[in-house]
């Protein structure tokens, strides 16, 4: 159905803590980015132009902004549109279209103080450890400002109840990081078994699908991708951090036509042409980072790594791409892909009704069994 094959996806940005100083005196305020009518307008302009509805992921619209790790109420940022502004959104486009983020990330910084470091040996039989590394200014890791974070079984559990508590049925919910512990640098000497882990995981899966809650789900994380609705942020090719020969689009290729799929940012690649076009061929949404602000004013905050965002500068290119991709997509929708391939700078990728998208990468026209390929370009063979 047209219904499962939007073209794009959004992640929004709706409000960010931001440091001043006022009369000598350095001030905390949260700064405005989008609100809940700047979201309205981008839905509208996307659904009028023939799309199926895109999927929301709202980073930063509850209290605190982005980047609040306690999570006390279920409360939208009063001057973003507040909870009123959130439900009719919500209804406008689809409550399992709109999916608010959640972190459930626990990180005690750099070191302990004594509390925390109590709190830390009594749940240690029960704790997964893993460092994260912030990215320097030249885009390389900066082991030196490494941060540990701590995760338990129980304070997992013990947030999972409350948000189900909190968050009332019919709604989206994205849990940011979650299930990334058990990636490779998963250490089971801290207390615990990564099988053990991970069916503490499945169980609070189980418990927010009973309470009828939508969950999105990061990267398409394959221990627990079978439980989500939909997954975002998944890759569309190689890392290159591994020398292989050939490469697939995996995810793709394992969960098109059974589940929904996002993109990474399109305009946070330095082609974002050819990129829009590799989620073309996939049967991908194509996801969209949107601020309703220039990105210079968020130099300062923990979104300065937004940019190119504005959702103004960005409409033109997303509704285009949306008509395009309905066009060719509603048919696909239900069609598996069954084949994958390159022919030079071609892709080929092929559904199991036979069809065949063709993607020109390079920057001449290439000739394909008789027809002309244009640079950046495709062609339905069928």
């Amino acid at each position: 159905t047209d219904d499962a094959v939007p073209a794009v996806s959004v992640m929004a940005f709706g409000a960010v803590p931001q440091k001043k100083v006022v009369l000598g005196i350095p001030v905390t305020s949260v700064k405005k980015i989008t609100d809940f009518n700047d979201l309205t307008v981008l839905y509208k302009a996307l659904t009028e132009s023939g799309g199926a509805a895109p999927s929301f992921f709202l980073y930063g619209f509850l209290s605190g902004g982005y980047g609040a790790k306690t999570i006390t109420s279920e409360k939208y940022i009063s001057n973003l549109g507040g909870n009123k502004g959130y439900n009719s959104f919500k209804r406008l486009a689809g409550a399992d279209n709109v999916y608010t983020v959640y972190n459930t990330e626990r990180s005690y910084g750099r070191s302990f103080d004594f509390f925390r470091f109590k709190d830390y040996m009594s749940s240690l039989n029960q704790t997964v450890v893993k460092q994260h590394y912030r990215r320097s200014s030249d885009g390389k890791w900066n082991a030196d400002q490494g941060s540990w974070s701590f995760y338990t079984v129980q304070y997992q559990q013990k947030l999972l109840k409350r948000l189900l508590k909190q968050i009332p049925k019919g709604t989206g919910i994205v849990l940011e990081h979650y299930g990334e512990e058990l990636l490779s640098d998963f250490s089971s000497d801290k207390g615990v078994t990564r099988g053990a882990y991970l069916n503490s995981i499945i169980k609070a899966m189980e418990n927010i699908k009973k309470s009828n809650i939508s969950v999105a789900l990061e990267s398409g994380n394959a221990c627990i991708a079978g439980a989500a609705d939909e997954l975002y942020g998944i890759p569309l090719e190689s890392s290159g951090f591994s020398i292989e020969s050939y490469s697939v689009p995996f995810y793709a290729m394992v969960f098109h036509s059974y589940i929904k799929l996002s993109s990474e940012p399109v305009n946070f690649e330095s082609k974002t042409a050819a990129y829009a076009l590799k989620a073309f061929e996939q049967g991908v949404s194509a996801t969209y980072a949107v601020t309703g602000c220039d990105p210079y004013e968020l130099k300062n905050t923990r979104l300065n790594f937004l940019y190119n965002s504005k959702v103004d500068s960005l409409l033109n290119n997303m509704t285009a791409y949306t008509a395009d991709y309905k066009e060719i997509h509603s048919t696909l929708a239900n069609q598996a892909i069954s084949d994958h391939k390159y022919i030079g700078d071609l892709s080929v990728t092929e559904y199991e009704n036979g069809w065949r998208i063709v993607c020109n990468y390079s920057d001449e026209e290439i000739v394909f069994e008789n027809q002309n390929i244009a640079p950046s370009d495709y062609k339905i063979f069928k």
